[in-house]
């Protein structure tokens, strides 16, 4: 056995080694077998923190983004349905996709412009003016014998145009859905069917209601105002004309206030629109289509893109 010389008590081989000068103590440096980092006492191998045996608290989800469905600052689908938010939100919009708004408006003016011409009593008088003939035999000639058919070709007329003003809905139903839309959607209107069926229903309500006298055209207004949505219920649904013409009036009934502002909005970008001469319509239409797209979607409980 060794002399102990300096005071110190012998090591122990059974002990462990004890601390050298400058070395921290145990449970503060790497973790020991069976035991979880951390400041927990040595070798009990609980986790950081918190009560044992308590799995740790999961990470909170990122807040989502600006585009698509929602996201903060999403106000077009915050709180309740106004028209204020829906017209900020139709030029939003219609500016993402202007160039095929326009384009598309364009296609359908110029079509609609030529079928009204076609189907229209005074294109006889234009032809005839050309060829020679008296305009007035022409008229008198008209009114014995082709009233029916320009009643059959007027009709005609109002078809066409009705189906190529669904043609822009299903642009802002897309739109709605999506936040932007391209020409090709414009025309793909799966429900053309009942697009017909529905022109012919409010054409002939618009026809009885104008025969009434003194009210006839208040009531002509009233009606185009309860079934305005009428349109949107067939393209963006998918529903039959019938049912699409109670849908409407049914949303417009119990949300008068919202509706009725929707209209005024509409109505007065429109007549500003054609005040410029005429090319402001390229703009103004399709903001009041979009406009009507929001409200119809908002007050189905469904949210815009945005």
């Amino acid at each position: 056995m060794s002399e102990n010389t300096g005071g110190v008590p012998p090591h122990d081989p059974s002990q462990p080694e004890p601390p050298r000068p400058g070395q921290p103590p145990p449970g503060f440096g790497a973790p020991g077998p069976g035991q979880a980092p951390g400041y927990g006492p040595p070798g009990t191998g609980q986790p950081p923190y918190g009560q044992p045996g308590m799995p740790p608290a999961s990470p909170v989800p990122p807040a989502a983004g600006y585009g698509g469905y929602g996201g903060y600052g999403d106000r077009f689908n915050a709180g309740p349905v106004s028209a204020g938010t829906g017209y900020s939100w139709s030029w939003s919009t219609f500016g993402r996709s202007a160039g095929w708004w326009i384009l598309a408006t364009l296609i359908v003016g110029v079509v609609a412009a030529a079928v009204q011409a076609l189907t229209s009593a005074q294109v006889r008088d234009t032809f005839s003016a050309v060829s020679g003939a008296d305009p007035e035999e022409l008229r008198t000639a008209a009114a014995a014998a082709m009233t029916f058919g320009d009643l059959l070709l007027s009709a005609l007329g109002q078809i066409v145009a009705f189906v190529l003003y669904a043609f822009l809905v299903q642009g802002a139903v897309v739109a709605a859905r999506q936040g932007q839309v391209r020409l090709g959607d414009f025309f793909r209107l799966r429900n053309a069917g009942n697009v017909v069926l529905l022109s012919i229903l409010l054409g002939l309500i618009d026809l009885v209601l104008g025969l009434i006298p003194l009210l006839g055209w208040i009531l002509v207004l009233a009606a185009g105002y309860l079934l305005f949505y009428a349109v949107y219920f067939v393209v963006d649904q998918g529903a039959d004309a019938i049912a699409a013409i109670r849908s409407s009036m049914q949303q417009v009934s119990g949300n008068v206030g919202v509706t009725l502002l929707a209209a005024l909005l509409g109505v007065v970008t429109i007549v500003v629109g054609a005040l410029l001469l005429g090319v402001g319509l390229l703009v103004a239409v399709p903001v009041a289509v979009l406009l009507g797209a929001y409200v119809h979607t908002r007050l189905t409980q469904r949210r815009v893109a945005v």
